[in-house]
């Protein structure tokens, strides 16, 4: 089902050499379409620019020919400046979909976020509620 899926689309994967991209990307294809392995092609970038810091070629490429976009890019250390966290992980996703409205052939944007929270008792419940803040994510 997943070679019926993916077959003849166009992956672009930010943050690729991070945990989740990692997973994503190399160990899946190693483990299930290792002839695949040789269309990788590694596309250097900068989450925190616009583009992504990529060169006019690539971008424009990268434009042209995504079909699939798994966003991974992500400030993940616990005690990140909060302006270098919002940086990376809301204004980052902020220029990928921007970018992504500029890709044609685009089907699908699966965007990797915090999945966790941090508890220090085992077995302890933790309650799905969003919280109040003072803080407006616009201005930060």
């Amino acid at each position: 089902p997943m070679d019926d899926i993916f077959c003849g689309t166009s992956i672009f994967v930010t943050g690729a050499s991070g945990f989740v991209g990692k997973s994503v990307l190399f160990n899946q294809i190693r483990r299930n379409f290792p002839k695949r392995l040789r269309k990788v092609v590694v596309v250097e970038g900068d989450i925190t620019e616009d583009y992504f810091g990529m060169s006019y070629k690539n971008l424009i490429r990268v434009l042209e020919e995504t079909s699939v976009v798994f966003h991974c890019a992500a400030a993940v250390r616990f005690n990140e400046r909060l302006k270098k966290a919002a940086n990376h992980n809301m204004s980052g996703v902020r220029r990928m979909i921007k970018l992504c409205h500029w890709m044609p052939n685009l089907k699908a944007f699966l965007h990797c976020a915090t999945a966790y929270v941090n508890a220090d008792k085992p077995g302890q419940k933790i309650a799905e509620k969003l919280s109040e803040t003072k803080l407006d994510a616009h201005k930060l």
